[in-house]
């Protein structure tokens, strides 16, 4: 039995530098607990093919939008004695 060694094809090798990149991106894992009904929601969340990984990065990225005002450190107030 020979092994014969196929080139990509131009669109395939496209694609797989594209996918690696994007992997690239995302290199840092995270475990998150989620309750019985939040993972049945995303169950069928993926079964309308929803990527579910992607929708939870953005639900993130506008969570921290939107409170980024209460999340940055404040500065602390010298109280002048006099």
């Amino acid at each position: 039995m020979s092994f014969t060694f196929k080139p990509l094809e131009p669109n395939n090798c496209i694609k797989l530098i594209n996918v690696l990149q994007f992997m690239k991106k995302y290199n840092k894992i995270k475990v998150l607990r989620i309750s019985e009904k939040q993972h049945q929601t995303l169950l069928k969340m993926k079964s309308y093919n929803v990527d579910v990984s992607q929708f939870i990065r953005e639900a993130i990225k506008e969570k921290i939008q939107r409170e980024y005002s209460e999340l940055k450190p404040k500065p602390d107030k010298i109280k002048c004695p006099f």
